[in-house]
């Protein structure tokens, strides 16, 4: 069971508590759970510390904003997300709600005391300010440059799918889908000018692409099965067997079949 699952996950995480990549499973199992305010108090705990480590153990830090901001933004409150996609650039500072309890902080979720995440809960409603969002956008146009260049280090080579969707993200919450979308054409596009086209990487560039498009008709957005077929039928000819690509291809056909219908009848 999940509950099963959190508990053998804490019992890993005491003994590596500078994996970032098992502190998002913890983070996923939590939401899958339906325990938001817990998922956001893993991501929490783990980014007030990964820091301090070793730089090695800081690799997957753009891992856990990404994820936490698109949990935010699912969760309709695409505010907390933008400021969890400020929070990632470091560019100013952020309190994440537990500073205050000293050493224990870094163990706070593992304890099962769960203090509020500030950024997530003071103002909640209230937008960054222009001035952090246009260093947080200087910063991702940057880093995701800088991640095709020849001197580019493996962390950041890496990171450079978890960097274009959390730039993508913040996009679509600064500005609209167009401007997201564009984020991504322009990343698969030095994908395929690296070399990359048709890796694991370039699959999972694909999977955010048309995540991004799914959940902004799941969301509330204008609906457009066009433009997420275009984008599946890209995806589903350089890795047909993945059933990612194949399950929502066939969703949004029958939405749009579903959608075309209802028109003609009226």
């Amino acid at each position: 069971s999940c509950l099963s699952a959190v508990k053998l996950a804490k019992q890993v995480l005491r003994d590596h508590r500078h994996d970032l990549a098992l502190w998002d499973g913890c983070a996923r199992i939590e939401r899958q759970r339906g325990k938001v305010v817990e998922a956001r108090q893993v991501y929490c705990t783990a980014l007030s510390m990964y820091r301090s480590f070793a730089p090695q153990d800081q690799i997957d830090g753009p891992l856990l904003w990404r994820a936490w901001a698109e949990m935010e933004w699912e969760d309709g409150r695409p505010n907390v997300a933008l400021k969890v996609l400020c929070a990632a650039t470091g560019g100013e500072q952020v309190d994440l709600g537990i500073s205050h309890f000293g050493s224990t902080c870094k163990i706070n979720w593992l304890a099962d005391t769960h203090p509020s995440a500030s950024i997530a809960t003071v103002e909640p409603d209230v937008r960054p300010s222009r001035p952090a969002i246009l260093r947080a956008r200087q910063h991702y146009t940057q880093e995701l440059e800088a991640s095709f260049q020849p001197k580019a280090t493996q962390a950041i080579v890496r990171n450079r799918n978890h960097l274009a969707y959390s730039f993508a993200l913040f996009e679509y919450l600064t500005r609209n889908l167009p401007a997201a979308v564009d984020v991504l054409e322009r990343h698969l596009f030095r994908l395929d000018c690296a070399g990359a086209t048709g890796s694991a990487e370039h699959e999972e560039a694909l999977a955010m692409y048309a995540k991004l498009l799914h959940r902004h008709m799941l969301f509330g957005g204008a609906y457009r099965p066009a433009q997420l077929r275009k984008v599946l039928e890209r995806a589903i000819v350089q890795f047909p067997n993945d059933t990612l690509f194949l399950s929502l291809f066939y969703h949004n056909e029958r939405k749009f079949h579903s959608h075309d219908l209802g028109m003609f009848c009226r």
